[in-house]
């Protein structure tokens, strides 16, 4: 085989292997939504980020998820906080 249909042949391969990855991509998506971004027909201003936080993060929303926002969201800042400022006190209404 010469270099030139080796080189034909691997761009083929490569081709092909390129089709299967934007299959799986496309798929990925569909269930995972990784193109989506709630804040893309509002904008990035700081009164529009702050009002949708607002929204998910009350537990009577119409969202339907409950607390589930809010719980997550807590749980983030009690794993995330440096030691000297943990929230303490907080108590799940769930256990």
């Amino acid at each position: 085989m010469n270099n030139s249909s080796m080189i034909i042949s691997a761009m083929k391969k490569a081709n092909t292997m390129i089709g299967y990855m934007e299959a799986m991509r496309s798929n990925f998506d569909r269930k995972l939504a990784t193109k989506f971004s709630i804040f893309e027909p509002t904008g990035y201003d700081e009164r529009t980020i702050s009002k949708i936080i607002r929204l998910l993060l009350d537990p009577k929303g119409g969202h339907g998820q409950g607390s589930n926002f809010l719980k997550e969201f807590l749980k983030y800042l009690c794993e995330t906080l440096p030691n000297n400022n943990k929230i303490t006190g907080f108590k799940n209404p769930d256990y």
